[in-house]
C-alpha cells in the first residue's frame, strides 16, 4: 500500500492522542480532553480523492460516533469537502445526525428488523435502509405506503464476509421480486457488499486472492441484477481496497472510512447454525475477547462467540439452541433462565476487572432502568438533542 497515505492516517490518530496543545477551557470540571484536528481529516480525505477518478462520489462511514472521533463534526466536515453520502450502523445513529441538522443521504448499513420501530424512525428521518429479507421489504412497503412516501433501500450481498446479506445467487431473484411485486413505496437505489480481508495493514497472498474473488463475484451479480431493473449505485470498496485494487475495483461509489439484542440473523454453515448478533466493539465489547473466549446466553443456554468481535456485529454458534429466529433475546451480561453471565465472568474469560468491562459499555447502547420490576426510565443518547 501507499506509505504516504498510511502516514497521513497515522498522524491523524496521533493528533487525537496527543492533542493540539490548545489551552481552550471547555472541559467543565474535567481536565482530560480529546482534541480533534479537522484539518487532518481534510488531508486524509484529499489523499483518498487522489486515488479516485475526478468527481467520483464518496460515501463517508461515520458509524460508532465516527470511530470515536465524533460523528456530527466529521460528517459535516466531509460533506463540506464534497462527500455525497453518509453511512451509519444503526437507525438511531442516523437519527442523531438528522437532529444535528445534517440532511445528506444516510445509509443504515446494519440490519433493521421488520417488527420494531426502526423502520418507522428511518422513514420519519429519511434514512436509506439496508434490506436482504422479504419480511423487511414487506414491512417497509406497508409502513411507507401508510406514510405516503417512498423509501430508498440498498440490498446487502454476502460475497464472503459471511455475516448478513443475500447469497450471490439470491440477488437476481430478489430484484425480480421487487420489480414484479407491488412495491410502489420502495425505491431500489443500491446494492453493496463488504470486503472480508482488507482491513488489516499486512495482507497475505490468500487474503488478497480472497478479496479479488469477492470483487469478481460482486461485479458479476450486480451486472446480472442490472439487467432486471435499474440500480443506480453499487458499492463495495473501503479506503484500504482503493489502495489495493486501484482502478480495477472502481464501481459507482466508495466507502471512506450491553446493546439490548432483540434480534439475530441465522446462517447455516456446513456443520453448524451461526447467528449474527448486532453488537460489537463499537458498543464496548472487547475485540480480543472472541473466537471461543466469551459466551452469550440464548434460550438460557451458553453459546460461544465464534468470530472475531467486529465493530457492529458478532457471530455465535447457535447449533445447540436451534431453531432460533429473529426476535429471540440474546443476553451478553445478565441472567436468562437458570444461567447467568456476570461482568466478573467476562473479566475472568477475557482478562481485566469487572469495572473495566462495565466502564467500556458504549454510550450508543440505549439504557433501560427498572424499579420493582417496572421500567421507570429509558435513555438513548443518540436520540437526544
Amino acid at each position: 500500500m501507499n506509505s504516504l497515505f498510511l502516514r497521513s492516517i497515522l498522524s491523524f490518530i496521533l493528533l487525537i492522542v496527543k492533542g493540539t496543545g490548545s489551552s481552550v477551557k471547555i472541559s467543565q470540571g474535567r481536565e482530560s480532553t480529546i482534541h480533534i484536528d479537522l484539518d487532518a481529516i481534510e488531508h486524509n480525505y484529499q489523499q483518498l480523492l487522489k486515488k479516485l477518478p475526478p468527481n467520483h462520489p464518496v460515501m463517508a462511514v461515520v458509524k460508532a460516533n465516527a470511530y470515536g472521533v465524533g460523528a456530527v463534526a466529521v460528517a459535516k466536515t466531509v460533506l463540506e469537502l464534497g462527500a455525497k453520502y453518509l453511512a451509519v450502523a444503526f437507525v438511531d445513529e442516523g437519527v442523531h445526525l438528522r437532529k444535528h441538522g445534517i440532511d445528506a443521504p444516510i445509509l443504515v448499513l446494519g440490519y433493521t428488523a421488520a417488527g420494531d420501530e426502526g423502520i418507522e424512525l428511518a422513514i420519519r428521518y429519511s434514512l436509506t435502509i439496508t434490506v436482504f429479507t422479504k419480511e423487511v421489504l414487506d414491512a417497509i412497503q406497508l409502513k411507507a405506503w401508510h406514510s405516503q412516501c417512498r423509501v430508498k433501500i440498498h440490498i446487502k450481498v454476502n460475497t464472503g464476509m459471511n455475516r448478513i446479506g443475500l447469497e450471490p445467487d439470491q440477488l437476481v431473484p430478489f430484484v425480480q421480486t421487487i420489480k414484479n411485486g407491488f412495491y410502489t413505496a420502495v425505491e431500489l437505489e443500491g446494492v453493496f457488499s463488504h470486503f472480508a480481508s482488507l482491513d488489516y495493514p499486512f495482507l497475505s497472498e490468500p487474503d488478497k486472492q480472497y478479496a479479488r474473488n469477492q470483487l469478481k463475484i460482486f461485479k458479476r451479480v450486480v451486472n446480472l441484477a442490472r439487467k432486471v431493473m435499474r440500480i443506480p449505485i453499487a458499492h463495495i470498496a473501503s479506503s484500504n481496497s482503493i489502495e489495493f485494487f486501484g482502478k480495477e475495483g472502481f464501481l459507482d461509489m466508495r466507502f471512506a472510512s450491553q446493546r439490548k439484542v432483540n434480534n439475530s440473523v441465522m446462517k447455516k454453515t456446513l456443520h453448524d447454525w451461526i447467528a449474527a448478533i448486532p453488537l460489537g466493539y463499537g458498543d464496548g465489547l472487547r475485540p480480543d475477547c472472541s473466537n471461543g473466549k466469551e459466551e452469550v446466553l440464548i434460550k438460557g443456554v451458553r453459546v460461544p462467540i465464534v468470530s472475531g468481535i467486529m465493530m457492529d456485529q458478532l457471530l455465535v454458534n447457535a447449533t445447540n439452541v436451534y431453531p432460533v429466529k429473529e426476535g429471540d433475546k440474546v443476553v451478553v451480561i445478565g441472567r436468562q433462565g437458570q444461567e447467568e453471565i456476570t461482568v466478573i465472568d467476562i473479566a475472568n474469560m477475557c482478562g481485566g476487572t469487572d469495572l473495566s468491562i462495565s466502564s467500556q459499555l458504549s454510550r450508543r447502547i440505549p439504557r433501560v432502568y427498572y424499579r420493582n420490576g417496572r421500567v421507570v426510565y429509558y435513555e438513548n443518547n443518540l436520540l437526544m438533542y
